[in-house]
């Protein structure tokens, strides 16, 4: 054999076996993306979940140790007030011993409340303080376990360290799916392309993402796991493709930055508190291909405006709850059977009509609603939950249209509604009925209304 011809040989082997090992090492990016624990995996969602729900808990008693600070702070200064009455009151010598021992009692009586409430207050920092500690342990665990599962995640080790801050498709090239716990954590990730393959974004794949500002979805998504995009808080843009058919639990909770999604048509799933803690998500869609809206699902967004598509037949509890929810509107020939607890809670809503088919108004729906002005309740209402409609302190009217009064006891209705209205037939009937006749010279017929507007 020549030597040119051997030369020629060997040098096509070379390249055989460096391309060999070129398109193995990409094939082994992608297997090691591939490649899972279910064991590690499950034991990171049981963690992740426990994480979840200590800090939302340590939230509210955050919350509760602010609202327990103001009031000490009022009654302090109530407190210092009094003394001073006292004090001037007894250089009166016309003002009767009676007046001032009075004044004395509300002063032991307010020294007793700022007590208890210090005594609250070092209660709730005590718990607060602790929880913190866990919390803290339960992230520590999670990284370590995220780490071992990623060990042979090229990708992950490259976005960990910094030396790289956007997925390309190339990098995915290959995959069906992204799976769970892939890129947790990866804090300096910046951009994600998907490529078209992609199915399904697997559980917490990108959870506490915080610098990811875009991600182009795949044409063939369809899948979207619980917790995928938790707390991605620079999150400004995600194109949801018209395949998708689920978003579950927490998709995409606490993503502050995200203001509008629009959500596609074949969806037929979208899991509680999946958008909940988005503070300036104010442009959103239900699509008809719904059939609930889950619990805590938009609570504490900008939303102001929402249609109810006449295919949705539950609103589960907290939906909106905390939102600025000004105007909800439901759709003609609306079936809905069962709005939850709490569902408007605390909301902007300045109205409301309850479309025929409810037949509860639960606990808290519409509590703490300053803003309502107007309800309108349908024939089929037959009983209120616990503050149902209370504490909405611009309420002006509630028109009802059920012919029996509903079940309704104190602390159910605001007291300081000024008229209800109902069928004229029904108008004694309510006035006497238990409940109900607390509000007896408030009571009028709904055709009162219409001679009004005449």
């Amino acid at each position: 054999m020549k030597k040119g011809t051997i030369i020629l040989i060997s040098f096509l082997l070379g390249l055989v076996i460096v391309g060999g090992y070129v398109i193995y090492d990409q094939n082994k990016v992608n297997t090691n993306l591939n490649a899972t624990n279910e064991e590690l995996i499950e034991r990171l969602d049981i963690l992740t979940e426990s994480n979840n729900n200590m800090q939302r808990l340590n939230a509210q008693y955050v919350a509760k140790l602010e609202s327990s600070s103001a009031v000490i702070s009022e009654l302090k200064a109530e407190l210092q007030t009094n003394k001073k009455l006292v004090e001037e009151l007894l250089a009166n010598a016309d003002v009767s011993e009676e007046t001032i021992n009075n004044l004395q009692a509300n002063i032991d009586t307010l020294n007793q409340l700022i007590n208890d409430k210090d005594l609250n207050i070092n209660s709730l920092q005590e718990i607060i303080a602790n929880n913190e500690v866990v919390i803290s342990s339960l992230n520590n665990r999670i990284d370590e376990l995220v780490a071992e599962l990623n060990a042979s995640n090229e990708l992950y080790k490259k976005l960990i360290a910094g030396t790289i801050t956007t997925i390309t498709a190339e990098d995915l090239e290959g995959l069906t799916e992204i799976r769970p716990y892939a890129f947790y954590g990866c804090a300096k990730l910046v951009t994600v392309e998907l490529p078209n393959t992609i199915i399904s974004i697997g559980g917490s794949a990108f959870y506490n993402c915080k610098n990811l500002r875009n991600i182009t979805c795949s044409n063939s998504l369809k899948y979207i796991y619980s917790y995928a995009f938790f707390r991605c808080t620079s999150l400004i843009n995600i194109n949801l493709p018209t395949t998708l058919l689920r978003i579950e639990e927490g998709a995409f909770t606490d993503c502050d930055s995200l203001t509008s999604i629009t959500l596609p048509n074949k969806l037929t799933k979208l899991g509680q508190n999946a958008f909940s803690g988005c503070g300036k998500l104010n442009e959103i869609n239900i699509p008809k291909s719904l059939t609930e809206i889950e619990v805590s699902v938009f609570a504490n967004t900008a939303i102001s405006e929402i249609l109810i598509p006449n295919t949705i037949i539950e609103i589960q509890s907290n939906a909106f709850a905390g939102s600025q929810l000004s105007s909800i509107n439901f759709e003609l020939n609306s079936k809905i059977t069962t709005i939850g607890r709490s569902a408007f809670y605390k909301t902007k809503l300045k109205e409301i009509s309850i479309p025929e088919g409810v037949t509860k108004i639960w606990d808290s729906v519409l509590s703490d609603c300053n803003e309502l002005v107007s309800v309108v309740l349908p024939s089929t209402i037959t009983a209120f939950g616990v503050n149902a409609i209370w504490n909405c302190e611009n309420l002006k009217d509630i028109t009802i249209y059920a012919l029996e009064p509903p079940y309704l006891q104190g602390g159910m209705i605001s007291l300081n509604v000024e008229k209800i209205y109902t069928l004229n037939e029904s108008v004694e009937s309510y006035k006497v009925a238990d409940g109900w006749s607390f509000y007896a010279d408030r009571i009028f017929a709904i055709e009162e209304i219409e001679e009004e507007i005449a």
